[in-house]
């Protein structure tokens, strides 16, 4: 499809700014939808920090690992090509909002206020993934060379460094579905779970994360530190994020239920699994014809690796059964 979607005498609008214009009313509503009264006026408070911290952390770290792009950090900061921003800093950015807004004393639950955003901000980042529709950025590794299936909306055109067309996996769809999924699991949480403050975020991060440590392995436009050009800045976000809320749900169920047997297993068994995790990834840079297999292989583990903490979470949150105690 064309990028450009409307042209107004010299003013041309692309079918990136539609989307990403739809995308932050939409999200936004849709935590309104959840918000209750004592958390309205940090919810609007929220909104226009949310969007500038956001928007400048996805600048600044597509900048710090595509500096060949652009002269400097204000080129990038000011570029007006939509696809310049990196996808990890939004939610960093929506952290930093909140705690501004919580020592504004806006609002003293900032727990709660990560909690209702969340859902959104799945949903947010899975429509954002779709702007990469329209433009050359977030094409996956693997070709596919039969043309019965270009059509197929996982599978976009790219145009080759011998300026041939090619079809790729087109990681952002993939990377959309993904945040679908994800956004649906989060919003059934939080309802489910809601007086349980933090712990939707929790899951949020969890699920970004395993998926994250997946759809950047299958993308070859991925953003590197400048020393490190194996494991991306976004794998190495997501593995410590991954760690971080596994500890999280491990103090919050040793606390409630003291020591159980079932907590050392559940951690090997995360530690293997970021471990296989992990040697994949090594697997896939040094055999890409084999991407297709080594990457489902990498879904599965990542699948597990979201799986454990979130038993974790509900071991510690299981009731005591009920007693009943005879009167003497």
């Amino acid at each position: 499809m064309n990028e450009t979607a409307l042209i107004i005498d010299n003013l041309e609008i692309s079918w990136s700014a539609i989307l990403i214009g739809l995308t932050i009313p939409a999200w936004f509503l849709f935590a309104l939808a959840f918000c209750q009264k004592k958390h309205l006026a940090a919810l609007f408070s929220f909104l226009p920090l949310g969007l500038l911290i956001s928007f400048l952390l996805s600048r600044i770290i597509y900048w710090y690992s595509h500096q060949s792009r652009f002269e400097n950090l204000w080129a990038a900061i000011t570029s007006k090509e939509l696809d310049t921003f990196a996808i990890l800093g939004i939610i960093p950015g929506i952290v930093l909002a909140c705690v501004i807004v919580r020592l504004l004393k806006i609002n003293k639950d900032l727990p709660a206020l990560f909690d209702l955003l969340s859902p959104a901000t799945a949903f947010g980042i899975g429509f954002l993934y779709l702007t990469c529709r329209y433009h050359q950025s977030c094409l996956g590794r693997m070709v596919i060379t039969n043309t019965d299936y270009i059509n197929l909306p996982i599978f976009s055109k790219a145009i080759n460094g011998q300026g041939t067309v090619e079809y790729r996996l087109a990681v952002y769809f993939i990377g959309f579905l993904c945040m679908m999924a994800i956004g649906i699991f989060t919003t059934v949480f939080y309802l489910l779970h809601q007086k349980k403050k933090g712990c939707t975020a929790c899951v949020f991060v969890l699920l970004f994360s395993a998926a994250h440590l997946v759809l950047e392995s299958a993308r070859y436009d991925a953003g590197y530190f400048p020393f490190n050009g194996f494991v991306s800045i976004m794998q190495i976000a997501a593995a410590v994020s991954i760690v971080a809320v596994t500890v999280i749900f491990l103090v919050r169920a040793a606390k409630r239920k003291g020591f159980k047997i079932a907590y050392p297993i559940l951690i090997a068994a995360e530690l293997a699994a970021l471990g296989v995790t992990g040697y994949l990834e090594y697997l896939v840079q040094r055999h890409g014809d084999k991407a297709v297999t080594i990457h489902f292989g990498m879904s599965l583990s990542c699948f597990l690796l979201a799986v454990f903490p979130i038993v974790l979470f509900f071991l510690g949150n299981k009731k005591k059964p009920y007693k009943i105690t005879k009167k003497k």
